[in-house]
C-alpha cells in the first residue's frame, strides 16, 4: 500500500473505530498480532481483543466522543497524526464515576502498517489534562487490570 493509503486507513481507525464505535472494523484494519505501545496504567492491550476491550471501555465512559484529526503525515509504512477529542463523561473512567462534564483532550499517534493493516501503534495522550477536567487530581485512580495511581493536586 502507498503512504497515502496508509494515511486514509489510520484516519478511519481513529474516526470510525474509536470515535464511531464501529468494532467490526477492528478485524479489517488491524493485523492479527497488532502491538499497542501506549500504556493504560501498567496495561497494554494485547492484540485485537485487547484493543476491542479498550475501545468499549473508552466509549462506555464517553459515548458521545468525537475526534478531529489534524495534520496526518505519511512516510513509508508509518503515519503520524494529532487528534483533538471532545465528549461527555457519562460512565466510569479509570475509577472515576460519571461526572456529566464535557471534556477535551489531545493525542499524538504513530501507526505502523504491514500488508495493508495496522501492525503497531504508539500514542501520547494528555491524560493529566483529562484527569484534571474530571476532578481526578487528589483522587485514587483505578486502571484496567488492577493497577492504581494516586494523583495529588
Amino acid at each position: 500500500m502507498t503512504a497515502e493509503e496508509n494515511k486514509t486507513l489510520a484516519q478511519r481507525y481513529i474516526e470510525e473505530v474509536y470515535a464511531g464505535g464501529n468494532l467490526d472494523l477492528i478485524d479489517e484494519l488491524l493485523d492479527t498480532d497488532v502491538r499497542e505501545h501506549e500504556e493504560f496504567g501498567d496495561q497494554k492491550p494485547a492484540g485485537r481483543s485487547g484493543i476491542r476491550e479498550l475501545v468499549l471501555a473508552f466509549r462506555s465512559a464517553f459515548p458521545d466522543i468525537s475526534v478531529e484529526v489534524e495534520d496526518p503525515v505519511a512516510e513509508g509504512d508509518r503515519v503520524f497524526l494529532r487528534t483533538n477529542w471532545t465528549g461527555t463523561h457519562h460512565g466510569d473512567f479509570m475509577g472515576i464515576e460519571a461526572t456529566g462534564k464535557r471534556i477535551y483532550f489531545t493525542s499524538i499517534d504513530e501507526l505502523r502498517f504491514s500488508e495493508g493493516k495496522i501492525k503497531e501503534h504508539w500514542g501520547v495522550t494528555d491524560t493529566m489534562g483529562l484527569m484534571m477536567q474530571l476532578g481526578g487530581l487528589g483522587a485514587h485512580v483505578e486502571y484496567p487490570g488492577g493497577s492504581s495511581l494516586y494523583l495529588d493536586g
